[in-house]
């Protein structure tokens, strides 16, 4: 298998760990050497960290009224505040549009506006 670091040559890795996990499509890397799934991820995360912004990628997220945590792309605390980022880079797509909208309400239904 192959991964990106967006601006260098794919190199060969072992992707078993991620396999192990259920992360297949984790395939980009972060100068911090994280796992993400897509080059705009890794944009973010790079730009993040090179401002000293502190991030976790796909922190899980307990909300009321939904069973399973969510993983909001990026949650960043910066100058004491919490944020979340939701990169939404497919709205092209009607079901990723669709699934997005209901994790807004979600959102919105715990007091987490954009």
């Amino acid at each position: 298998m192959f991964y990106s670091d967006l601006f260098f040559d794919a190199h060969n890795i072992n992707l078993d760990d991620a396999l192990a996990v259920g992360r297949s499509n984790y395939i980009h890397r972060t100068d911090r050497g994280e796992r993400v799934i897509s080059k705009s991820e890794v944009i973010v995360a790079n730009a993040l960290a090179r401002l000293g912004i502190s991030y976790v990628y796909e922190k899980p997220l307990h909300l009321s009224g939904y069973a399973k945590a969510i993983k909001p792309d990026f949650t960043i605390t910066h100058n004491g505040n919490l944020f979340y980022w939701e990169h939404l880079g497919m709205m092209s797509q009607a079901d990723y549009a669709y699934k997005w909208q209901a994790k807004l309400e979600l959102y919105r239904k715990n007091g987490i506006e954009p």
